[in-house]
């Protein structure tokens, strides 16, 4: 039991709940209470804000014990900056309500706060209250939509919320569900350690294959976003595999979101050639790739075609195992050396040198590079693209291959480079890009940018508190924080 002050005899309590006095008062962290604050030493906190995940436990003088929930506790004295800012974050973070505005307020007013205790409360890992090992099936809301399914979530025995754990998520086949991909690795996740998410591909989309559309994509990320809610997530350690229509969907999603995975596994899948300049993009992650040599004729061409692509355009590692014998299977047997690879793959959360491809900002995004606008020329899914020298007489092979060099040729990509405070730039079909300033780089500095050649930017850029906390409820990825972005045009 640890007591507090003898004169800090009352609770301010938020949300509208009443002043509670109840004398001096003694706060304790119950083990059998997970997610209890601790109250240390007899000091409290200036501004304390509480997470809704968190409670507190107070003893009064009747030795009543009261359990409060889910409120913040709001302007006790003195106390550890870093662990105020801790709270106030994680109370930001799980608060979507009017507070908001004012929460984050209190975190750029806060006097005794440096930016340096800001960033390192920020950097601190989400605090998560033991949950039993299992399977369990878990609702989930696609993001930016109306549109709910589930997806099968298998916790390890012996998880532990104080480590990071690795998170596979696994994308079933057409007609399939979330449970079909739960009984092919939950040995395995049970074995090795690692969480295991499996979606179900929502109602409306059910049995008509991977369609390529942003829902699709954002279910895997909503996915991700709420594991990370409530479990202790190595956000360097995300991985993606699928089979058949899944193995179609982890090239579109890795290539879509590639700041979001350390390694992919298509399983009888291959790119989608509309989408073939986005390969760029897989660059930084490990790729281990199994297909049947007897499956359909253009899927296994169009594999081929993207693992020489991936080798010799943009220098990806991948592994490419294609079955002589086998076509249109399953390969399970092949995913304990799947595994191997991938868990040894971990994410470079600040590279130093970034290939990113694009045709939409909304997906151009990779680690401290964004894309943000595209020239009227540089090619879009959907718009006509010239094959030089297409004859009728070409295979349906050659007529493809074509295909797919002309949209990798014809994407609008950058490539950028960092060294201290220099930023250098090369790209083709983009007009306008973001250069965003990681925390790693300390207080208000001053920031070149070449791009093409030409330089583009040099100025002293400020630490922005109110970037900072917006850029982390956007991703939830305390591995990668940024005091600012700067909006240059490339043209």
């Amino acid at each position: 039991m640890i007591g507090l002050r003898p004169h800090l005899n009352r609770l301010l309590l938020g949300l509208g709940v009443s002043l509670i006095s109840m004398g001096p008062l003694e706060a304790r962290a119950a083990e059998d209470l997970p997610g209890v604050v601790q109250v240390e030493g007899g000091s409290a906190w200036s501004g304390l804000l509480v997470d809704a995940e968190w409670e507190v436990v107070v003893r009064g003088d009747d030795g009543a014990e009261r359990r409060i929930p889910k409120h913040s506790i709001q302007r006790l004295e003195g106390g550890d900056p870093v662990l105020w800012a801790e709270m106030a974050i994680a109370r930001w973070l799980s608060n979507s309500g009017g507070e908001r505005d004012a929460i984050r307020e209190s975190i750029r007013s806060h006097e005794s706060l440096t930016p340096e205790q800001l960033v390192e409360a920020a950097q601190r890992p989400p605090r998560r209250a033991p949950i039993e090992s299992g399977r369990s099936v878990r609702p989930v809301r696609i993001r930016g939509t109306e549109l709910d399914t589930d997806y099968v979530l298998v916790v390890p025995p012996g998880y532990d919320p104080t480590r990071a754990w690795p998170l596979w998520i696994s994308m079933h086949g057409t007609g399939g569900r979330g449970a079909d991909c739960a009984q092919f690795l939950q040995s395995l996740a049970n074995e090795r350690g690692f969480l295991l998410a499996c979606p179900t591909e929502h109602p409306n989309q059910h049995g008509k294959g991977w369609g390529y559309s942003d829902a699709e994509r954002d279910l895997t990320v909503s996915v991700l976003d709420d594991v990370k809610r409530t479990f202790h997530v190595d956000t360097d350690k995300v991985y993606l595999n699928g089979w058949s229509r899944g193995g179609h969907a982890s090239y579109d999603v890795a290539d879509h979101y590639p700041g979001l995975f350390a390694g992919i596994n298509p399983v009888i899948g291959a790119p989608q050639s509309r989408y073939f300049g986005l390969l760029r993009n897989l660059s930084v992650m490990g790729i281990t790739i199994v297909n049947g040599a007897l499956d359909d004729s253009l899927l296994v061409f169009a594999a081929r075609q993207g693992v020489e692509t991936l080798r010799k355009h943009v220098s990806a590692t991948v592994e490419y195992d294609e079955d002589p014998d086998r076509g249109h299977v399953l390969f399970l047997d092949r995913m304990p050396g799947v595994a191997a690879y991938l868990l040894e793959r971990s994410r470079d959360p600040e590279p130093d040198e970034i290939l990113l491809a694009g045709y939409d900002s909304r997906y151009a995004r990779l680690a401290w590079l964004r894309l943000d606008a595209f020239d009227d020329e540089a090619y879009s899914p959907g718009k006509p693209v010239r094959v030089k020298g297409i004859r009728d007489s070409w295979s349906d092979e050659r007529k493809l291959g074509g295909f797919q060099k002309a949209v990798f040729g014809s994407t609008a990509w950058a490539k950028a480079t960092r060294q201290d405070d220099r930023f250098t730039v090369k790209s083709e079909g983009v007009t306008r890009l973001a250069i965003r300033v990681p925390v790693s780089y300390g207080g208000s500095k001053k920031i070149r940018i070449k791009a093409n050649k030409k330089t583009v930017f040099n100025e002293v850029v400020e630490r922005d508190v109110s970037f900072l906390l917006a850029d982390l409820d956007a991703h939830r990825d305390r591995r990668q924080l940024y005091w600012n972005e700067i909006v240059v045009d490339v043209r």
